[in-house]
């Protein structure tokens, strides 16, 4: 859990901080997966789009949200039901276990905006794509769909803003009665915020995230021996591909991309990203 997820929930919500997390949260593992609003950009080529820390040598995905993500919100994250932390331990390479990774395949969740927030002043915007974008997509500054994406984005700021004050004061009513009781579920209830909430000084990425809160005993949860690391999968997403955009470090993928877009169930298009790179 990084800086900025960690702590800035505390001077967000006013929250007291501890110098130790609760049991509440130790005993879960949060699973997250990054995405954002802005589909060709520089910034996000330099800092990602990396192939051996290689600058601009990746690809853009272009994803269809409805293709991929619950298109509701049904505000569950953890993961409950998780069987006996003293199940019985089982070979990685069996027949059940195989049968897990598949059936972990089908997770599908919901996509959340990230809410960007600036400790020493408190503004607070939600991740948002900005007018460029829609420039670059239909070729034009003028008729591209902004103002209304603007007034739309403007009303979902001012609600934000306003259910984090509601927050705030539910919160302050609650430390002022020092019921412990109840302070003791705050962490649980705003837990998911914990992996929502940036910096403002992120703001660029403009990112959105799905977010699988779970137990270690979670089936889902698969082990890579080889890069050490643990993982649960999410269902594939090729179908939900609409547009690759290749770096200039990644044009020799193109005739394989390209040949890959015309035969899948789903066709894509690739392009060559028109962003000034340096290699």
């Amino acid at each position: 859990m990084t800086y900025e997820r960690s702590l800035l929930i505390h001077p967000l919500f006013g929250l007291k901080a501890k110098e130790k997390q609760n049991f509440q949260i130790e005993k879960h593992k949060s699973f997250i997966g990054c995405f954002t609003l802005h589909h060709d950009s520089l910034n996000q080529f330099r800092l990602y789009g990396k192939e051996n820390q290689r600058e601009a040598s990746g690809v853009s995905l272009v994803l269809n949200r409805s293709q991929l993500f619950e298109k509701e919100s049904n505000f569950i994250f953890l993961a409950h039901n998780v069987p006996d932390s003293h199940k019985e331990s089982v070979d990685l390479d069996n027949s059940e276990n195989s049968q897990n990774q598949q059936q972990s395949s089908d997770l599908k969740l919901p996509l959340y905006r990230c809410i960007y927030f600036d400790p020493d002043s408190g503004l607070a915007h939600v991740a948002q794509r900005e007018e460029w974008t829609f420039c670059r997509e239909k070729g034009s500054c003028q008729d591209n769909g902004w103002d209304g994406y603007k007034n739309e984005i403007d009303s979902v700021n001012k609600s934000v803003r306003e259910l984090i004050t509601d927050i705030q004061k539910l919160i302050q009513e609650i430390n002022s009665a020092e019921n412990s009781d109840e302070a003791e579920l705050i962490d649980e209830i705003l837990l998911p915020l914990r992996y929502l909430i940036k910096h403002y000084a992120f703001k660029e990425e403009q990112e959105c995230r799905t977010i699988y809160i779970t137990q270690w005993n979670d089936e889902k949860i698969q082990l890579d021996p080889n890069l050490k690391r643990v993982y649960v999968d999410y269902q594939s997403v090729l179908p939900a591909i609409e547009k690759i955009f290749l770096s200039v470090g990644a044009l020799h993928h193109e005739s394989a991309l390209q040949y890959l877009g015309q035969t899948a169930d789903q066709t894509f298009i690739v392009k060559r990203s028109h962003n000034p790179f340096r290699t």
